[in-house]
């Protein structure tokens, strides 16, 4: 059944002709969906979608947000689908390729998704949030020295955010590079404030034991351990004897 859907948006794709003016019904429809997705009134916007899609097929519009509602819901195979309309009219639209890669991973495809944000970087590469969301699923992979080199584009993006520090500063952890790993963990933390997650202490504690720093390591695996944080206990046990 599946393959047979893919078949037919692969035709739609072929013989579909490219108008530019949906007309008033669809875009009456259209606005209607927008207005139940802003009450959180996600089935009902769907529909209205979906009528908008049927009277006028051609609007990126209408399907990336029926995509994007479909998500919020949890129907990941159906906002694929919408989204692959998408890139099959226009395969550089980034977020239609974003939001495709984000969907695939909720249902366990992940080298799948992986692949998404690689195309996604390749075709937007000062884009923020395809280096960031690429560098992420690197490190999902273990691959830790690439995934700095786009984590390390994403913070120069967004200098204002202390996420792509972070994740950074893990890749530098995990490939063994403590002093930077430790630098990065220092500032992702100045601009994260109150967000920074437990698992901060743990992993400036591991970078602090590796540079001999011993008394700030086992201070910060004691707030580690105090913020409940897995394997933080473990960890002063063996290293703040």
């Amino acid at each position: 059944m599946k393959k047979l859907f893919f078949l037919l948006l692969l035709l739609i794709c072929g013989l579909a002709q490219a108008q530019t003016q949906p007309p008033a019904e669809a875009e009456k429809l259209f606005n209607e969906g927008l207005d139940l997705k802003s009450k959180q009134q996600y089935a009902e916007a769907v529909q209205k979608f979906t009528e908008a899609i049927t009277i006028f097929p051609w609007s990126f519009d209408y399907w990336h947000q029926r995509g994007f509602v479909r998500i919020d819901m949890g129907q990941y195979h159906e906002a694929i689908a919408d989204f692959s309309y998408m890139l099959c009219f226009s395969p550089k639209h980034l977020r239609a390729r974003l939001e495709r890669a984000y969907a695939l991973k909720q249902i366990g495809n992940r080298r799948e998704a992986l692949e998404e944000y690689r195309i996604a970087v390749q075709d937007h590469p000062t884009d923020y949030q395809a280096n960031y969301e690429y560098g992420y699923s690197l490190i999902d992979f273990e691959e830790y020295t690439k995934a700095a080199e786009y984590m390390k584009k994403a913070a120069e993006l967004n200098p204002e955010s202390g996420d792509p520090l972070y994740e950074l500063a893990y890749a530098y952890l995990k490939s063994q590079q403590y002093q930077k790993a430790l630098d990065n963990f220092i500032n992702a933390q100045a601009k994260l404030g109150e967000r920074t997650p437990p698992k901060y202490y743990l992993h400036i504690a591991d970078c602090q034991v590796k540079l001999g720093k011993k008394a700030e390591a086992c201070a910060n695996y004691t707030k580690a351990e105090q913020l409940r944080v897995e394997g933080a206990a473990a960890a002063r046990a063996t290293n703040c004897k």
